[in-house]
């Protein structure tokens, strides 16, 4: 199948948009590297339980937005430098390069939006007393997106679309599938942060120290606040990739600039959730009863 460029009138706004976003990302990865090993930092210094599980999953959130920023440099090195640099090869280059950067890019949305889903999975688990009746919901969101996952993956290799720059109907179910996966994670999220408080404000009701009913009712407000600003870009998101673009160019853009968005946050929440919670540490730890666990805040998100 032959290539569709653009028409004329369009191209302007692809590059103008790929050089932008570009920068946008840059900047918001500069962002994230400075809280991320500040956090590191706090946790390594403030906190007297180490919990293994927390650190592989922001670390590995950040490794993978360090691999992804670093493709998004070399193709737009690619487009704008090696290319010549004319209009014509850099769009040609944008819209006709190579497929693995996009496989790149794909791959690594879903691993940084499953950790932040997974981690928020496991805290609900954990809080709930290793309950997997608990979790049950917003697990069967997860295993969802999974398979529309595997799906997107399958018809993206058996059509090719990572080679093609035309619109056909592979590539329009892949828009719509892709819509799907976002509103499964944003359902995942939503439900695993109401399960979260519910707890929380349960056990809470039921403790008779005023100061520790305020650290509780803060620790719900910092995880309501981080799953309300990741809800409000996947909703962006994921309308940005239902809407058709076979006409309509500024969507594409508003795709790309959500994307980033998208992934700046589903990186950061987790890793400022747990700054956040660290910044309250006052040389104490709280360990708090229920029935015959425990309900543990070390100054670590729970």
């Amino acid at each position: 199948m032959s290539i569709l460029l653009p028409p004329s009138s369009g191209q302007e706004l692809v590059i103008i948009t790929g050089f932008n976003t570009l920068l946008l990302q840059f900047m918001l990865f500069s962002t994230y590297s400075v809280v991320y090993f500040g956090t590191m930092y706090m946790y390594s210094t403030r906190s007297s339980a180490k919990c293994r599980i927390v650190i592989a999953a922001i670390s590995l959130s950040y490794l993978i937005s360090t691999i992804q920023t670093s493709v998004r440099w070399y193709l737009v090195k690619r487009s704008f430098i090696d290319s010549g640099g004319t209009q014509n090869t850099v769009i040609v280059t944008f819209v006709a390069g190579p497929g693995w950067p996009n496989l790149v890019k794909d791959i690594s949305y879903f691993i940084v939006g499953g950790v932040a889903d997974g981690l928020l999975i496991w805290r609900c688990f954990q809080i709930w007393n290793g309950s997997f009746r608990a979790i049950s919901l917003p697990l069967l969101f997860a295993v969802g997106a999974i398979g529309v996952y595997a799906s997107i993956v399958v018809i993206t290799f058996t059509t090719k679309l990572y080679t093609l720059a035309s619109v056909t109907q592979d590539s329009q179910l892949l828009d719509i599938l892709t819509g799907v996966l976002l509103f499964l994670d944003l359902a995942s999220t939503l439900a695993t942060t109401i399960l979260i408080s519910y707890r929380i404000n349960s056990f809470a009701k039921r403790n008779p120290f005023r100061n520790s009913r305020s650290r509780f009712k803060r620790i719900v407000e910092i995880l309501v606040q981080s799953a309300a600003a990741y809800s409000l870009v996947i909703i962006a998101y994921a309308i940005a990739s239902i809407i058709p673009t076979d006409t309509l160019e500024s969507v594409n853009a508003a795709r790309s600039y959500t994307s980033i968005f998208y992934f700046f946050t589903a990186g950061i929440a987790p890793t400022i959730m747990v700054a956040r919670v660290l910044t309250m540490a006052d040389g104490r730890q709280e360990i708090l009863e229920i029935s015959h666990s425990s309900l543990q805040f070390d100054h670590t998100p729970v």
